[in-house]
């Protein structure tokens, strides 16, 4: 018979006796589990088998042999032996025979009891089975090899699935990346394209408009030649003439310079070389400096050994334009007290040097100085000094067309140098007649002595033009006191000493722009309240809209109507003086004010139009400047304009005085209860602010006016 003991409950059956003296009395096992060794008596399953079967946890087991002891006598030795395990024979002393530690499969126990004679009786065996558990087994283990190798396989699967899925992703991000720059690349091509055709659209432009302007510029230059050959030097007109002949010349060059650039472009620009006088022509070409070296104070020269008698082949036009560019450039940049000096010299070439003690260039701008239109920045970020940025761009491209060299070197507050290389020919020709058709005649007006012009209004003029500023000083020496200023820091300078009704200031000036002067000038407690006007070639929107920010009280750009500017120049000094001589009188309506600043009839019966159609309507808070000036039939712009030409207030500020002055009036005439109300009946909501409004004007609260 067998015995079966569970996996479950470790239950043994099937257990049978070869001999009497090995009859097993006990069977036991010691199993692990959660709460520790716990011992498993499996006698109550033993049936009659020689056979015993473990269960897997069964790895310590003990049988005990009843009948091999007798009464009263110590237990018989045996011997024991198990293939696999214990192959040799072991002699135990005991009726309990313990076993641990076997492993799974079949075994064979072997059992010989000892004799009183000393020898051993015959082999009693056993057949122990310890089951192999499911683990263990071939099945399961490849079972188990198999949901491994699924596993795995599943995992890879899912892995080479992502790994496809992400390069996947990654290739159609690539492909619309790359179709992304395609057709950025595209469209960068076909702005390329574009610039390119507009570039060269903008250059036909230029060169058809440059040459439109030499027909009337001939026009213009041919007259004034003859008229100043025909006048009498000492004629004040001769000087006009001379300064619209200079200046007109001086058009003309620009326009060559853009001409130039047009055939630069299209590779048509032509060397035509012809024998000159090298010292005569260096002469000439320098003294035209002369003086406007000397109204900016710079001291100038030119430092040459050339022999008088020395003749070379050279395009006198075009090497004319370089010399005047560097000239110009190094003029321009440097300061009163300083100097630019011109250095030629021959020996293999001619080598001209332009130096001078300016302000210098950063040497990160010095690479793109000779770039189209580019400008270095100036020391401050918000100074405006003008300039075309093609002159020193012209200087570079005539230079090479001409086979020479232009080099620059600069240190920053140390000054700059340019040096000019170009090959030449000695000749043994005559050389060609240069033209002298400059004619440069001061202007011989009398300027008034200052006891003549002691009660006429002071001006200050600040201009860095000299022709521009003697234009406007001749227009207004008749009727007031003139000091001149060439740039923004010479002004400051000049208003330490002098207290000017009014000041008229360009804007694109070197050392300090009218900009920054007109923030000085407003930041200075002295000098904040003397009124402005701006004259400059500046026409922009946002470049008036920062003037009047800044607080600028008039803004003329150029060119200017004569008439129009002694109209403002008067209208503003008027009105100043008539504040001035009115003080804060708390009598009387707007209009007498006003009327006293007004130069006609026609003006006064404007201006009282403007009163009686804001004074109708002065108490709806949605009234204002635009809704005003549309009912007197103006744009927005030009009813701003006339009523600053007229009162020398903005219309805003002009509607706030009259708002005040009704306001006084109703006040006097106790037609208000209070505060709030007369603020209200004005268009003011906030009593707080029309009380702050009426202290600064009139010196006295609203509240003090009523009863």
């Amino acid at each position: 018979m067998w015995v079966w003991v569970s996996p479950l409950n470790g239950q043994v059956s099937e257990i049978d006796l070869n001999a009497p003296e090995f009859e097993i009395t006990g069977l036991s096992s010691e199993r692990r589990m959660l709460k520790g060794m716990v011992h498993i008596d499996l006698m109550p399953a033993l049936g009659e088998t020689s056979k015993i079967q473990l269960t897997p946890g069964d790895m310590d087991w003990s049988i005990i042999f009843g009948k091999m002891n007798q009464a009263g006598q110590a237990p018989r030795s045996f011997a024991y032996k198990i293939d696999r395990v214990q192959p040799a024979w072991v002699e135990h002393h005991s009726d309990t025979l313990t076993l641990r530690g076997m492993v799974f499969g079949e075994y064979t126990l072997h059992l010989k009891l000892l004799q009183p004679d000393g020898q051993y009786s015959e082999e009693t065996t056993y057949q122990v089975n310890s089951m192999t558990p499911f683990f263990w087994t071939p099945w399961y283990r490849m079972k188990n090899y198999v949901y491994l190798s699924i596993g795995l396989i599943v995992i890879f699967s899912i892995r080479i699935y992502f790994i496809n899925k992400g390069k996947k992703r990654l290739k159609t991000e690539v492909a619309e990346k790359t179709s992304e720059l395609q057709d950025k690349s595209e469209a960068l091509q076909r702005q390329a394209t574009e610039l390119k055709k507009l570039d060269v659209a903008k250059s036909q432009f230029f060169a058809n408009i440059s040459h439109e302007f030499r027909t009337p510029l001939t026009l213009i230059i041919g007259p004034l030649r003859d008229l100043l050959k025909s006048e009498n030097k000492d004629d004040p007109k001769t000087a006009v003439l001379s300064r619209m002949y200079r200046n007109s010349r001086h058009l003309q060059n620009l326009t060559e310079e853009v001409l130039m650039l047009s055939k630069l472009e299209t590779s048509k620009l032509e060397i035509t070389n012809s024998p000159i006088n090298l010292l005569q022509f260096l002469k000439r070409t320098t003294a035209s400096f002369e003086s406007y070296a000397e109204t900016k104070g710079i001291r100038y020269q030119l430092e040459t050994d050339i022999d008088a008698a020395v003749v070379v082949a050279l395009d006198i036009k075009k090497v004319e334009k370089v010399i005047n560019n560097l000239i110009s450039n190094a003029l321009k940049f440097t300061e009163r007290d300083h100097e630019v000096t011109v250095t030629a010299v021959i020996e293999d070439q001619l080598t001209i040097t332009v130096r001078d003690t300016g302000k210098g260039i950063e040497a990160e701008h010095l690479p793109n100085i000779f770039d189209r239109f580019y400008q270095s920045p100036t020391n401050s970020p918000e100074e405006i000094q003008g300039g075309t940025g093609i002159g020193l761009a012209l200087a570079k491209e005539l230079t090479t067309a001409m086979k020479g060299e232009i080099s620059v070197e600069s240190e920053s507050g140390k000054g700059t140098v340019f040096t000019l290389n170009l090959p030449l020919t000695v000749m043994a020709t005559e050389a060609l007649d240069l033209d002298e058709d400059d004619f440069d005649f001061k202007d011989n007006r009398d300027a008034a002595s200052p006891e003549a012009q002691t009660d006429m209004p002071k001006v200050l003029l600040v201009e860095d033009n000299t022709d521009m500023r003697s234009y406007i000083k001749g227009l207004l020496h008749d009727h007031y006191h003139i000091t001149e200023a060439n740039n923004g820091a010479h002004a400051l300078e000049v208003l330490n000493k002098l207290r000017p009704d009014l000041i008229i200031s360009d804007v694109m000036m070197p050392e300090m722009d009218g900009f920054t002067f007109l923030e000085n000038l407003r930041a200075s407690e002295k000098q904040a309240a003397i009124p402005v006007i701006m004259l400059t070639a500046r026409a922009e929107q946002d470049d008036k809209l920062k003037a009047l920010t800044i607080g600028v009280d008039d803004y003329l750009t150029k060119p200017f109507v004569s008439e129009e500017l002694l109209v403002r120049v008067k209208n503003i000094i008027n009105n100043k003086l008539g504040r001035a001589g009115n003080g804060t009188d708390e009598a009387g309506s707007i209009t007498p004010e006003i009327e006293d600043t007004l130069s006609s009839v026609i003006d006064i019966n404007w201006m009282k139009k403007v009163e009686a159609s804001a004074s109708s309507r002065i108490g709806d808070h949605d009234f204002s400047v635009d809704s005003l000036a549309e009912e007197l039939a103006l744009s927005t712009r030009q009813f701003q304009r006339k009523i600053k030409q007229i009162t020398g207030l903005t219309s805003t500020q002009y509607l706030q005085e009259l708002r005040l002055q009704i306001a006084r009036q109703g006040l006097e005439r106790q037609d208000f209860r209070t505060v709030q109300e007369a603020a209200q009946a004005v268009g003011l909501q906030s009593a707080k602010y029309f009380s702050k409004l009426f202290k600064a004007r009139f010196g006295k609260l609203p509240s003090e006016l009523l009863a």
